[in-house]
């Protein structure tokens, strides 16, 4: 027998002993501080001698006439419980714990969704008691468990995101919503070769023969799309493609591509990269000091001796000078940009590029197709689930106000391949960067 972690007995014991546990400790070291929190298996140490001292001192916790195993069962998921309360997520540890969940959204104390990897959608357990056990939640995450450091989770500061050591991606909101609400997102760094798309239907074979070329060749690539569509883990594989030797410089807003995470190996257990810079963005104090945009790391890059720039997502100022580095001597920059098709993702660029900069928008169309080579876009079929990369367009020049596209690729949702193929010049550039394909080319 499983004993919820929601279930009445269960939270009424957890909260004795998580209560026991600061009691004691508040009586050793007198003005702790939260912050300091406990490890795991100090939490487990604790807990377990709490829970031995309230089985004697507290057996009215429990409900009477209980079996000796379902007594068992129960303090078994009181032990757990009040472990995860002490030094991990609480009652949203087992799902951050759980390979298979994808996404966790958090609507309130008591409306929790799970998205699993399948892309099945499910209702969870509550994780706080009330709202207001939420937000301390929130409020715990934000002090003690982000990469980035201690961050205020408040009324003045009602957004937080933070990365957990695991990875994994929590975003915070409050007070600007009818109920505190928590999103986390596993990442998923299993896919990390071209080779897997394909497997997965993600990239026809073809398509993935071109686009590997692509990047190998130093051309400049956008990976377009719209939420969830996949991008971050396309261009990581894309990416991936790259010389070890070549120095990288990556610049996220939350460090997702990980290209120096140990598990980035090859087949032959060496790295798929030697020499890579991650910049973050961090959001500015409460007296409006300490920023970092995504273009404070783009200009902060130049200085570094980049061979390749990578950006997580262009959707601001940072697009003028991700087009200036796209044109400098390093090339072969790679970003993602959220956008409804390949071309649509081309007019965002324009129009970022002229919002956010001196440039007229005829100046930003022209930079935008000297800079841009190649546009992938990605989307996921809202019926199945499945993501895939569906247009791959080849950037031309400007033809009057119009810039010129090469259809290169179309995969339809069935995976049927078309298109026109790259022009000759494109053919003539990756000949040399290992890309064999046979389809024609575009006079």
């Amino acid at each position: 027998m499983t004993w919820s972690w929601s279930d009445p007995f269960v939270r009424r014991a957890v909260v004795a002993v998580v209560d026991g546990v600061h009691e004691r400790r508040d009586a050793q070291r007198p003005g702790g501080n939260e912050v300091d929190g406990f490890d795991r298996d100090q939490a487990a140490d604790l807990v377990m001698a709490e829970i031995r001292r309230l089985r004697i001192d507290a057996p009215t916790l429990t409900p009477a006439g209980m079996t000796p195993d379902e007594q068992s069962a129960l303090w078994a998921s009181v032990r757990q419980a009040a472990a995860a309360e002490l030094a991990g997520l609480g009652r949203l540890q087992p799902l951050l714990d759980d390979d298979t969940v994808e996404d966790i959204n958090v609507n309130g104390c008591d409306e929790v969704w799970v998205i699993r990897s399948d892309g099945s959608k499910s209702v969870g357990e509550p994780v706080a008691d009330s709202d207001e056990g939420l937000v301390k939640l929130g409020q715990r995450i934000a002090r003690r468990y982000g990469r980035e450091g201690e961050q205020e989770w408040s009324e003045t500061r009602p957004v937080a995101d933070i990365t957990l050591d695991t990875g994994h991606r929590v975003s915070l909101v409050r007070d600007t919503v009818p109920r505190p609400t928590i999103s986390i997102r596993r990442p998923d760094l299993s896919l990390r070769q071209v080779s897997q798309l394909v497997a997965l239907g993600t990239l026809h074979e073809a398509v993935a023969e071109f686009l590997a070329a692509v990047v190998r060749s130093g051309a400049n690539v956008l990976v377009a799309g719209g939420t969830k569509a996949g991008k971050t883990t396309t261009m990581r594989c894309l990416l991936n493609e790259i010389d070890p030797v070549e120095r990288i410089i990556t610049i996220e807003d939350v460090r997702e591509l990980e290209l120096g995470h140990p598990t980035m190996l090859n087949g032959d257990g060496s790295p798929l990269h030697t020499d890579v810079v991650a910049f973050a963005t961090r959001r500015p104090n409460a007296e409006g000091e300490g920023g970092f945009t995504l273009a404070d790391g783009l200009r902060a890059s130049k200085r570094l001796n980049p061979d390749r720039l990578v950006v997580g997502e262009v959707r601001s100022s940072e697009a003028a000078e991700l087009l200036d580095a796209m044109m400098g001597e390093a090339g072969g920059s790679v970003c993602t940009i959220h956008a409804s098709s390949a071309r649509a993702a081309l007019a965002r660029m324009e129009y970022l590029a002229a919002e956010h900069s001196t440039m007229s928008e005829a100046g930003s169309r022209r930079r935008v197709a000297d800079a841009v080579d190649v546009v992938c876009w990605q989307r996921q079929d809202p019926e199945t689930g499945r993501r895939y990369v569906a247009e791959v367009i080849e950037v031309g020049q400007l033809d009057g106000d119009t810039i010129s596209i090469y259809e290169v690729y179309r995969v339809d949702p069935d995976g049927r391949l078309s298109g026109d193929g790259p022009s000759v010049k494109m053919r003539q550039w990756l000949a040399s960067h290992g890309w064999r394909h046979g389809m024609r080319a575009v006079e």
